[in-house]
């Protein structure tokens, strides 16, 4: 699978929480172009989420070879977000929801 379909994963626990296998998103800049990795969480260590990409998007950032190897990415917390709605939001549809890197929670 390469190119990202949106799945929900919103969660109210901090990253600090999260154990190996739930899901987070990644973003990366790669040739000038933002590209946001469905990922199962690593590890947080010092700032730095690492995660095993599931899937990508746009579909012609990496060669289905490389994919099928297994692609591991890693970025700052401030770079990674969860994909939902809250009860309580304004928007009526699902949407990012960023890191705030002092609580080390969703917004």
């Amino acid at each position: 699978m390469s190119d990202m379909e949106r799945i929900e994963n919103l969660t109210e626990k901090p990253i600090t929480e999260f154990i190996e296998g739930d899901t987070i998103y990644i973003t990366k800049m790669m040739s000038g172009s933002s590209i946001s990795h469905f990922c199962k969480f690593v590890s947080f260590e010092r700032g730095v989420v690492t995660g095993d990409v599931i899937s990508f998007s746009p579909n012609w950032v990496y060669h289905p070879v490389d994919f099928k190897r297994g692609i591991q990415v890693r970025a700052r917390l401030a770079k990674c977000y969860l994909w939902g709605r809250k009860e309580d939001d304004s928007l009526d549809w699902p949407h990012c929801h960023w890191f705030d890197s002092k609580t080390k929670k969703v917004k």
